[in-house]
């Protein structure tokens, strides 16, 4: 992969990236793809894809060349990628790595939020533009007071014309199944100066300006507790914000490196709400029903236990971590570490009984 280039690592010795993707990208990526190991292959490619797409150019360095002076910077960038569902095939324009300060960033593109929000299933249509001065009435509404339809039709043809300093703010509107309402959503150009100041780097917003206006815009809309989010979005977004409070720290840095075995388990259970499914106004993510969570997490405990031929003391760690513990438990280690070897015993014959209801 790209071997034909000469790699030089940190060390500023040879560096081979074939290496690096086989061995310490595929241990950490592939258990989170949706189908596996039969999905690395075709992640691989995509990945591969996005490397030879950033070749050296002007005298700078290549994608390649970034990766091998940081690969844990990389390494967390398309994890990332792979956690939320994502492609990293520059043609689907989903995710980029993006070289800057000796460091790799991964960032969501414009058709990535798009792709995320749509999976919910639960979404019409999106529509969504950055809006020029020229072609913008102050003295009409901007939204449609009922309809939420934004009162705004792109001058295509003069846009050629006009600069990036002219645009003055962009939107995103949400017609979801069912409701003739749309969700609209607007950031002016001060609320997007401001989102730029943040990111961690600015070649793209220099390279694809109104493109990262119209990002910004629909991650603002997507953010709405009115709009159904999947996991895989709840977990984009969350991510995203963390990427944009530690944006300012530009100096080259080492991430840490990721496991070379994933765990099995990587947060708490959902909580529950006994009802219809509803979102957490606090992390936007989905609330099961009681049963949807119980069959949620007996699958989890299946899927770990029979495909990667877990030992029955791992069940039993599992068990209690997925059923036994209460449903706001934030620190499952911490508190296995109160727990009695009689409170073990009692836990694990709870969670047998809840896998085999009488």
């Amino acid at each position: 992969m790209a071997d034909e280039v000469q790699l030089t690592g940190r060390s500023g010795k040879p560096w081979s990236l074939t290496s690096y993707v086989a061995t310490t990208v595929k241990s950490n990526v592939m258990s989170l793809l949706p189908g596996g190991e039969a999905d690395w292959p075709a992640f691989e490619v995509a990945l591969r894809a996005a490397v030879l797409a950033k070749p050296a150019k002007d005298g700078k360095p290549g994608l390649a060349d970034a990766i091998a002076r940081n690969p844990e910077s990389a390494l967390v960038g398309i994890v990332k990628c792979a956690q939320i569902g994502l492609s990293l095939n520059p043609i689907h324009e989903h995710f980029d790595l993006v070289p800057r300060a000796g460091v790799v960033h991964g960032e969501v593109r414009a058709k990535g939020w798009q792709h995320l929000a749509m999976a919910s299933g639960a979404i019409e249509f999106i529509i969504h533009d950055v809006v020029y001065k020229q072609e913008y009435n102050a003295n009409v509404p901007f939204f449609d007071p009922i309809t939420r339809m934004p009162n705004h039709v792109a001058a295509e043809f003069e846009r050629d014309n006009w600069k990036d300093d002219d645009v003055i703010g962009a939107y995103c509107c949400v017609k979801l199944k069912g409701q003739d309402r749309l969700v609209s959503k607007a950031l002016s150009r001060g609320q997007i100066n401001k989102r730029r100041a943040m990111a961690q780097t600015d070649n793209v917003w220099k390279t694809w300006f109104k493109e990262m206006c119209i990002a910004k815009a629909d991650k603002h809309a997507f953010k709405s507790p009115d709009i159904p989010k999947t996991p895989a979005m709840a977990e984009a977004l969350r991510g995203d914000d963390e990427d944009d409070i530690t944006a300012p720290a530009l100096t080259p840095t080492r991430a840490p490196l990721l496991a070379a075995a994933p765990t099995p388990i990587h947060s708490s259970p959902p909580r529950k709400t006994g009802g219809q499914v509803m979102f957490d106004a606090r992390s936007d993510e989905p609330l099961p029903t009681d049963e949807q969570h119980r069959q949620d997490l007996l699958r989890a405990i299946d899927t770990e236990c029979v495909n990667q031929d877990i030992s029955s003391d791992t069940l039993r760690e599992m068990g209690v971590k997925l059923i036994a513990l209460p449903d706001d438990t934030q620190d499952f280690d911490q508190a296995l570490q109160s727990f009695s070897s009689g409170d073990l015993e009692k836990l694990l014959d709870h969670m047998i009984a809840k896998r085999n209801p009488t």
